[in-house]
């Protein structure tokens, strides 16, 4: 018998029994999950298009193509899209509205919009209206692609835009809603600017749908002279 330094005698060891791990073939691993993608657009060739060219690319999965706003929200609301990529020039409501409307879904999905005049004017409506990326139209595929992925992650890609115009901006609007896109433009969420402000969730939504409507008014002389401009893709706060 084995004894311990103290005399007393020692326990006994069993090593562990070795585990069987079952083997799975490759063909019966999980893959890793594709982004789910709603793609809106009134144009029917850009539409057919867009959702070709994600639907091509591994790791996405377009689950609807549709070409107004009403199909748009009843689609997001049945299948729960991660990401929406939405056109900013349709008929009826634009682009911004609609991610204004998509934002307050249950569940969600991050909006990307492009346009082919994207100009500071349409990307500091995207900030309000809480889209993560705005691209231009002439922008490669893969830099679409690249910020769909950034906005999954919960990264934006969206146009800088400079003190003098976002000055301009806030100067453009009237005095009430002067604060708020201030407050969006420096990346302050949604919740806390409800909070500071003390507007329900419902007001907040007007007022933001409110300067999305005033920041796309071509009859504002003030906007009007920011409009166009060259984009200069940036990956910005979460």
């Amino acid at each position: 018998m084995a004894f311990s330094v103290a005399g007393l005698p020692a326990p006994s060891y069993h090593p562990p029994a070795r585990r069987r791990v079952p083997f799975h073939p490759a063909s019966s691993v999980t893959p890793l999950r594709s982004l789910t993608v709603l793609v809106v657009d009134d144009h029917p060739v850009m539409l057919r298009g867009l959702t070709s060219l994600l639907g091509d690319e591994p790791g996405i999965e377009v689950l609807a193509g549709v070409d107004n706003h009403t199909q748009a929200l009843a689609a997001a609301r049945r299948a729960h899209p991660e990401i929406a990529v939405v056109d900013f020039h349709m008929d009826g409501e634009n682009g911004l509205e609609l991610a204004c409307r998509l934002g307050s879904l249950p569940l969600a999905p991050r909006v990307v919009v492009y346009s082919a005049f994207p100009g500071v004017t349409l990307v500091a409506g995207a900030m309000v209206a809480g889209a993560h990326a705005v691209i231009a139209k002439s922008a490669l595929p893969h830099e679409l692609i690249d910020a769909i992925h950034a906005a999954r992650n919960g990264r934006r890609t969206l146009p800088a835009i400079t003190r003098p115009e976002l000055t301009t901006l806030i100067a453009g609007l009237p005095p009430r809603d002067q604060p708020l896109l201030g407050m969006f433009a420096h990346g302050i969420p949604a919740e806390q600017i409800a909070r500071t402000l003390n507007l329900t969730e419902p007001e907040l939504f007007d007022r933001r749908r409110g300067i999305v409507r005033a920041l796309s008014d071509p009859s504002n002389a003030t906007l009007r002279s920011l409009t166009g401009g060259a984009l200069h893709y940036s990956h910005g706060h979460h």
